[in-house]
């Protein structure tokens, strides 16, 4: 019993200590990465759910109000990000306009998504901040998604038009419809998603998976 207590106090080695922290710290090591990136993605989900909300009450707004409203956003890559609901067609966000603020490390950029979200998967051919021609209230060009009183998608290309559901492009008709990528850069790693919005107005997000060769879902 002597010899048993002796053992028994002596407690654990410094080599099984040593052998418990490497342990440890090689669990953390595996698992914190996975912890930051399912944040991210709730992050990211979450984003354009608002971005998707923020439309939605643009589409209401619109025909509530017998209008057109345009939803606008800050310049790409300059922190913090804001889109808001431009109801006063001034170009600026004001303090009583809906609006979300992007988190840290997100952007609203069409530049370098995957591809996918075509035609063939969409169903229309998408407008982009890039290709919208938008003329607000004030008649200065503001590209954007834009909603007519009948709650549709639609785009004022000219100053002396109204906001019109169909644009030329590429010398045809095409009925107007909408898509925004949503970025969120960490590190070497970007985590995409997408809002896009068909001419009938239907919101849609998508999130692209890298695994077997990429899809957007």
């Amino acid at each position: 019993m002597k010899n048993r207590k002796t053992r028994l106090q002596l407690g654990f080695s410094l080599t099984e200590l040593i052998t418990v922290c490497a342990v440890i710290l090689l669990i953390t090591a595996i698992a914190v990465p996975n912890i930051n990136r399912t944040l991210d993605d709730i992050k990211l989900r979450h984003t354009a759910q608002e971005l998707t909300g923020l439309y939605q009450e643009a589409r209401m707004r619109a025909a509530r109000d017998n209008d057109y409203y345009e939803v606008m956003a800050t310049p790409a890559g300059s922190p913090p990000e804001i889109v808001w609901l431009d109801l006063n067609g001034n170009g600026l966000q004001e303090d009583a306009e809906p609006s979300i603020e992007l988190p840290q490390y997100m952007t609203l950029s069409n530049t370098g998504v995957p591809a996918g979200l075509t035609f063939a998967k969409l169903g229309f051919p998408p407008i982009t901040t890039e290709t919208s021609i938008m003329y607000n209230q004030n008649d200065a060009s503001s590209p954007g998604i834009a909603w007519n009183s009948r709650g549709l998608p639609c785009q004022r290309t000219a100053l002396n038009s109204g906001c019109e559901t169909m644009v030329t492009t590429g010398g045809a008709q095409a009925a107007v419809g909408w898509l925004q990528y949503v970025q969120l850069r960490r590190g070497n790693t970007t985590f995409y998603a997408a809002v896009s919005v068909t001419p009938a107005g239907r919101i849609k997000v998508w999130f692209y998976s890298p695994s077997g060769g990429g899809t957007w879902n």
